[in-house]
């Protein structure tokens, strides 16, 4: 499984919600929480802007640089928490790869 290493590190003005580590990749979660998802290219277009995702490599160098994790290879996902009004309804999808370079 995903040994988590960080939650919400925060770096000046970027945060990274999730950092984890599994079998040699330095996985980086980003979570977008909304009211409905449709969890397709166009979501994922409008979630990670283009200085969003600089700020996820920034991010993800300053990780590296803190703590050097052992690790092979970067990959960036995106979690999406689709809720109700009432918050009652929770379900999450998840998107690998969704960058493909840092």
């Amino acid at each position: 499984g995903y040994r988590i290493l960080a939650r919400n590190f925060r770096r000046r003005s970027t945060e990274l919600d999730l950092v984890a580590l599994k079998g040699g990749i330095l996985v980086i979660v980003e979570v977008k929480a909304r009211r409905r998802v449709y969890f397709n290219a166009a979501f994922v277009a409008t979630a990670l802007s283009y200085r969003k995702r600089c700020a996820l490599a920034h991010g993800t160098r300053a990780f590296v640089s803190r703590y050097q994790p052992d690790f092979r290879t970067v990959r960036v996902d995106l979690a999406a928490v689709e809720h109700g009004r009432n918050q009652c309804h929770i379900s999450v999808n998840a998107m690998r790869d969704i960058i493909t370079t840092l």
